[in-house]
């Protein structure tokens, strides 16, 4: 993960179908940009996240990097 410069939005590795359902399901929540379509990750406004789900997609983020 890493929290770009604004300090309102983070990244999160994800899966293309977790992505799929998160852009289809909170499209103000979270996004993506041209520079990440071909990449597991999401761009999360954390504004509008709330701490019981991006706790939830951290852990599942760092499980994932951590199985590597």
């Amino acid at each position: 993960m890493r929290l770009r410069e604004d300090g309102k939005t983070l990244v999160l590795m994800t899966t293309f179908i977790d992505r799929d359902l998160l852009l289809r399901d909170k499209p103000r929540t979270f996004f993506i940009e041209e520079h990440y379509r071909n990449y597991p990750a999401i761009l999360t406004h954390l504004t509008r996240v709330g701490p019981n789900q991006l706790r939830d997609m951290i852990g599942a983020a760092w499980r994932r990097v951590t199985k590597s």
